[in-house]
């Protein structure tokens, strides 16, 4: 999808809606139904999974089914997550849907292959998801768009199935023909090959103007994913699995954007008041342009939530390992950012109070462990070199 900074302001609904309020939608929504199980949320920084950060939800629940080398039981779960995808620190700001640190809730549906079919798990699939999408949120039906896999040749496997053939039971739940969307090449197929299991997808988009908004993707993970190395060379080799796992995830900060009718990930109202926070640091006589300088106080944001959440699991940016490398890269950012603006002096203090914010918003849910990361940063922000990011703009002697 591609990147606007385009800004409207969309009249917003007399009840605001919180993150922590749609979240305890979707969790009493499945504990209420009494066939999901609830599956212990992996964590950010978990030691078994061989990325740096948690950047999706189920991942181990998933991974431990399709990498299987035997059938395992059937099962039906949910799952609440906190997930960081360092690559989408890039376009925060210039973009207006993306953040590094985000919560993702995601249900499942995982067992045998046979028992995934014979229990008409897409169709349930599908139906929960659509159920969520039209009577629990309370979407209209054509702003909502689906892609799905329109077959082709991918890695070793000649030819995968195109799944043209499931538009009529998207219809059957509501969603519009016009607004069922086959793609060909990757777009819906997912392969994470550090993670060992690949499948095809379903994007699930809602309409704002002309713009599409991804909110959710369901995925069905099928395959599993090994390396080989063929006369010196390594490949990637896709082979069924004797288990499947079948799955919809919704980024609860996206869900917040289109229930509060905004446009801009910054406006929903969790990131919307820490914002007016750190633009109540900005000099008074520079209040009249503060609008313009959004895109460096939200990178601002966002790197304080990415560090506030990080740290909250004890991790730290002492180290050279990839989790306290990308921690390091994160605090330097947001430090060079406000140095940027002029508030490097003010650094520690802006931090803190944003932090306590922050904490106030989720400690109904999380807790964030505020005193010990804000002791740390107290003597740390001091050992933090800034001078690369903008050094272009320094004048040279």
């Amino acid at each position: 999808m591609g990147l606007t900074i385009k800004r409207k302001v969309m009249k917003p609904k007399p009840n605001q809606i919180l993150i922590k309020d749609i979240r305890k939608q979707l969790i009493e929504y499945f504990s209420s139904r009494g066939d999901f199980d609830f599956a212990k949320p992996t964590g950010l920084a978990n030691p078994n999974i061989p990325v740096a950060y948690n950047p999706s939800a189920g991942f181990l629940e998933i991974k431990d089914y399709v990498c299987a080398d035997k059938k395992m039981p059937f099962k039906k779960f949910y799952i609440n997550e906190k997930s960081f995808r360092n690559v989408d620190s890039a376009v925060v700001g210039m973009s207006n849907r993306h953040l590094s640190f985000f919560e993702m809730f995601a249900f499942f549906f995982a067992g045998p292959d046979n028992l995934i079919a014979q229990q008409k798990t897409e169709e349930e699939l599908i139906k929960t998801t659509t159920d969520l999408l039209f009577n629990k949120f309370c979407l209209p039906k054509e702003k909502i768009v689906v892609t799905l896999f329109g077959g082709g040749s991918l890695a070793n496997i000649d030819q995968i199935s195109t799944e043209k053939n499931l538009i009529p039971l998207w219809m059957k739940y509501g969603i519009l023909e016009t607004n069922i969307i086959p793609t060909n090449g990757l777009r819906n197929f997912v392969a994470n090959y550090q993670w060992g299991y690949a499948g095809t997808s379903y994007e699930i988009f809602y309409k704002i103007d002309d713009d599409l908004l991804e909110i959710a993707s369901t995925n069905k993970y099928k395959y599993w994913v090994k390396e080989e190395t063929i006369k010196n060379k390594n490949y990637y080799v896709l082979s069924l699995s004797p288990n499947f796992v079948y799955g919809t995830g919704f980024g609860l900060e996206r869900l917040s954007l289109i229930l509060n009718r905004k446009n801009h990930i910054f406006d929903i109202p969790d990131l919307l008041e820490p914002l007016k926070l750190l633009r109540s640091f900005i000099p008074s006589e520079l209040k009249t342009i503060s609008k313009l300088d959004d895109e460096h106080l939200e990178q601002i944001l966002n790197g304080i939530r990415s560090i506030v959440f990080i740290m909250s699991e004890d991790v730290q940016p002492s180290g050279n390992r990839s989790r306290e490398k990308i921690l390091k890269n994160i605090i330097k950012n947001t430090l060079e950012e406000l140095n940027y603006l002029g508030l490097h002096s003010k650094s520690f203090e802006i931090i803190k109070e944003t932090a306590k914010m922050i904490d106030r918003n989720y400690r109904d849910y999380y807790e964030l462990k505020i005193d010990d990361t804000l002791s740390f940063l107290k003597n740390y922000l001091n050992s933090v070199d800034i001078k690369k990011k903008y050094s272009h703009l320094m004048q040279s002697e």
